[in-house]
């Protein structure tokens, strides 16, 4: 016979189960409400406390209590009720008006409010700000772009011209092609959308122009000021006298006078070929604004010298078309240096005649080697040709670059990849795809920096790099330097696109312009052998040149004759070979003679 006082039954509507049954298979809800729900629904079933205790997992005492509550306010009672605490600091007048301040008004010296300078307009701490921002949706950072179109045929043209990106024609590449126009004055096509609780600021993706203007700006490097000016057209040659920045006296220091840069120095290297620049800094070839440059020095303004006496009007050379060299390359930058001073950290020079950086460049006339200014010496000891056929085997290529990053810690060395495996795949595909030179030239160039990673990725304390600035401070620290040769071959463009040119030709262009003291091409053959299988130990390059392809390229001959610039030919499985070269020690290799 049952003892105790008899349990009132617990009788469930049709609803309340519902919403219990939800509560109770939740997953996301507050695990106590959770249990609380399942407490009611196996009560509801007749059971008595202690076996709802038991299935559940609390004490009879916790079950009689949420009946009681059950049985006096419903669902609502299985929540907590309010506990006595800290009074709020903010009440609900002083949340609507940060609320309203960041959705009706701007900042004085700003755009849009932020955390912060809502907090420091309203006296509120910036994180309590914050968390109000964020309970109420307000987002016065963010500006989203909408478009109402009135065109009928506007779902079609959409689909038109998203198809072409997702699906289009074989053999062909997509593009979207716009102007620039300098700094514009806009108006948007629509009024803007206010931001509001819950969404972000909107405003039109199209607009309509009020004019344009050019800025012309520079910044001092020492200081951190910028310094600018605009104008309202933009010309090849503006007229003279209009100065860019102000007129910064230069410091003090022996040589000639700078003079601030002036609008008529910022000419386009595009102009028409003849068109004489006189007097003035020549504009370069395209393929050298990514590492030339006109600089600021400390506490001055960009500057340029001024013109040496008898020094002739410049020409502006015509921009190259797809596949054609530049043949005068070498003319160019010769003039580019004896114009400006570049220091060999970024400094301007001034010292009479400019600057008088380290590399140096052969000159083809007079058979000696000669300091050309604007230069820098970028310290390089040893570059390498790293043969994309010493790939094949892992463990001896790992070895060779322990070798040289063992060497680096004494000598300026730089790797220069070659395609490796990926650039015969590439081969192999343009037997069947018969590839434009265009196409051909930029994935060979991609093979390249492909296995310079490869490379890269077995060294310690090796970088890798992909433009020359970087470099300098890799040789600084006594780190092997390997190249990434796909940025600067493209930039430049002074290779054929042409099967016949290979990356031997190119590492041996690349170790000319740093002014490298010796070069090498390190591959999986002792060196060239003659018709008998025995190493040639030395070979001239015009002998050289009349055996075609051999383990080097059909250009590398010329190019080194050229360049006046000799080669060795080593097998890069054997390391120790290798370091004996580096150290100049005589090794079993070929060298070939260009002096």
């Amino acid at each position: 016979m049952p003892r105790g006082r008899p349990l009132a039954p617990l009788t469930l509507t049709d609803e309340q189960q519902d919403q219990l049954n939800g509560i109770a298979r939740s997953a996301t809800m507050p695990y106590a409400l959770v249990q609380r729900a399942r407490i009611i629904l196996a009560s509801a079933e007749g059971l008595n406390n202690s076996v709802v205790a038991k299935r559940v997992g609390v004490t009879p005492q916790t079950v009689g209590k949420w009946r009681r509550r059950f049985r006096a306010a419903g669902i609502e009672g299985l929540h907590d009720e309010l506990r006595p605490g800290r009074p709020r600091t903010y009440d609900d007048d002083q949340v609507a008006s940060v609320i309203n301040r960041a959705l009706q008004e701007k900042p004085d010296t700003a755009t849009h409010w932020s955390t912060r300078t809502l907090g420091q307009a309203t006296g509120i701490s910036e994180s309590t700000v914050q968390r109000w921002l964020a309970l109420f949706g307000v987002k016065p950072h963010l500006a989203q772009t909408f478009k109402l179109s009135a065109d009928p045929f506007f779902i079609e043209k959409v689909r038109d011209i998203v198809g072409l990106y997702l699906n289009p024609p074989d053999h062909a590449m997509v593009l979207c092609v716009d102007e620039k126009s300098q700094i514009q004055a806009l108006n948007r096509t629509q009024p803007t959308l206010p931001m509001g609780l819950g969404y972000a600021e909107g405003y039109t993706h199209d607009y309509v122009r009020h004019g344009t203007t050019t800025l012309f700006a520079a910044l001092n490097i020492a200081t951190g000021e910028v310094f600018g000016l605009c104008r309202k057209r933009h010309r090849h040659v503006p007229p003279r006298g209009v100065p860019v920045v102000p007129a910064v006296d230069r410091p003090g220091g022996a040589g000639g006078t700078g003079h601030p840069l002036g609008a008529g120095q910022l000419r386009d290297a595009q102009a028409r070929q003849g068109q004489a620049v006189a007097g003035g800094t020549p504009a370069l070839s395209s393929a050298f604004h990514a590492h030339l440059g006109v600089l600021v020095e400390p506490g001055g303004a960009v500057v340029r010298l001024a013109q040496p006496a008898g020094d002739q009007a410049r020409f502006v050379p015509q921009r190259r078309g797809p596949g054609e060299q530049d043949s005068s390359v070498h003319r160019q930058l010769q003039c580019f240096c004896g114009t400006v001073r570049v220091g060999c950290h970024g400094a301007i020079d001034h010292r009479q005649g400019g600057a008088h950086c380290g590399a140096y460049f052969r000159d083809s006339t007079l058979g000696e080697e000669r300091a050309m200014r604007g230069f820098r010496n970028y310290g390089v000891d040893v570059f390498l040709k790293f043969g994309g056929s010493l790939l094949s085997d892992l463990g001896c290529c790992r070895s060779l670059v322990e070798t040289l990053e063992a060497q680096a810690a004494r000598h300026g060395i730089v790797v220069f990849p070659g395609g490796g495996p990926i650039d015969d795949y590439i081969e192999s595909l343009n037997e069947t795809l018969s590839f434009e030179p265009y196409y051909h030239h930029q994935l060979c160039a991609r093979a390249q920096d492909q296995t310079g990673l490869v490379v890269a990725s077995m060294t310690k304390r090796g970088r890798c790099f992909d433009e020359l600035v970087h470099m300098a401070g890799i040789l600084e620290d006594h780190k092997l330097a390997v190249m990434l040769p796909m940025k600067m071959i493209v930039s430049l463009d002074v290779f054929e696109r042409s099967w016949d040119i290979t990356s031997d030709s190119m590492a041996l262009y690349f170790a000319h312009l740093v002014g490298a003291r010796r070069f090498a091409v390190l591959t999986d053959v002792d060196g060239l052998l003659d018709d008998d299988d025995r190493l040639v130990e030395n070979i001239d390059v015009e002998e050289l040149a009349g055996l075609g392809h051999t383990v080097v390229d059909t250009c590398f001959a010329a190019a080194a004759k050229k360049m006046r610039r000799s080669a060795w030919v080593l097998n890069g499985r054997e390391g120790d070979r290798v370091a004996g070269w580096i150290a100049e020690e005589h090794v079993r290799c070929t060298k070939i003679s260009a002096e």
